[in-house]
């Protein structure tokens, strides 16, 4: 699912009781009305959110940025390329880790 912005986001995991666990979730640091970053400490302060795996996609190769996601509890943090066709086979990467290589602890 394709969520725009921080609050909406929020909103969609606090307010939506049907929505299906996420194998993981991509998070844009730079989001309108509630930023990246407080998304990112928002879901992973609350039990329910944990340990679904966050993954950071920023345009940012700032140090104090992937240090600060890393600080409020990302499980990644990777750097948009310059090209959409780069960005697609990055994202396709990640898919395959998460959901086809990665051995998450069950419940």
């Amino acid at each position: 699912k394709h969520i725009s912005n921080g609050k909406d986001a929020l909103d969609y995991f606090y307010k939506n009781e049907s929505y299906e666990k996420p194998a993981f979730i991509l998070l844009d640091l730079r989001l309108p009305k509630v930023d990246g970053f407080e998304v990112l400490k928002k879901l992973k302060s609350d039990k329910k959110f944990k340990d679904i795996p966050i993954i950071v996609l920023s345009t940012s190769n700032a140090s104090i940025d992937s240090v600060r996601a890393y600080e409020v509890g990302a499980n990644s943090y990777l750097v948009k390329p310059l090209s959409f066709k780069d960005f697609q086979k990055q994202i396709q990467d990640v898919c395959k880790y998460w959901i086809h290589w990665n051995i998450a602890p069950r419940a």
